[in-house]
């Protein structure tokens, strides 16, 4: 291996340790609902076994931090980056097979969603979401409680950034 192909790995390599530390710190299920196959169903287990898994808990049961929009499009990841530099997704987790990808949106403050919870956040959450959907063309039937792993070799991960954004931020670029 040459000095520059050793570089270039290297930094690809480092990139990836760094998007999936990032990735660790921004996904905060403990005992996440997870699954190598939909169809088998899915089932809460440890953080660290779910990580090893295909499809993967998008957030904790009593708060959202994670904005999650499934694009089956085969464009999507040109969907979800087009025009976006105000609010870009932190991560777009591609499927190689058809192109269909998740984008994710992690928020800088999360959103509770007990019994206990305001309405007003919760509604504002869900519209922000609804806009995000809108604006990639994404698919109106996804629920976002499971979502694609980042950190799966099954899916190309194209991270942008690890900058956290309010409710209000995602919503004025929309």
């Amino acid at each position: 291996m040459s000095q520059d192909e050793r570089s270039s790995y290297e930094s690809v390599e480092g990139m990836r340790t760094t998007s999936t530390e990032t990735w660790g710190q921004m996904w905060l299920p403990l005992w996440p609902l997870a699954s190598d196959d939909l169809l088998h169903g899915i089932y809460r287990t440890s953080r660290h076994n779910a990580l090893g898994l295909r499809y993967i808990e998008a957030n904790p049961q009593a708060m959202s931090n994670l904005l999650v929009v499934d694009i089956d499009h085969p464009d999507a990841l040109m969907r979800a980056m087009w025009n976006r530099q105000a609010w870009q997704p932190n991560a777009v987790v591609e499927n190689p097979s058809n192109g269909h990808a998740h984008a994710v949106w992690a928020l800088s403050e999360p959103v509770t969603r007990t019994e206990y919870a305001r309405r007003k956040p919760l509604a504002y959450a869900a519209a922000v979401t609804e806009g995000l959907r809108r604006a990639t063309d994404g698919d109106a039937g996804y629920s976002g409680l499971i979502t694609k792993n980042p950190t799966h070799d099954d899916w190309h991960t194209h991270w942008m950034g690890a900058d956290l954004r309010s409710l209000d931020q995602l919503a004025h670029g929309l």
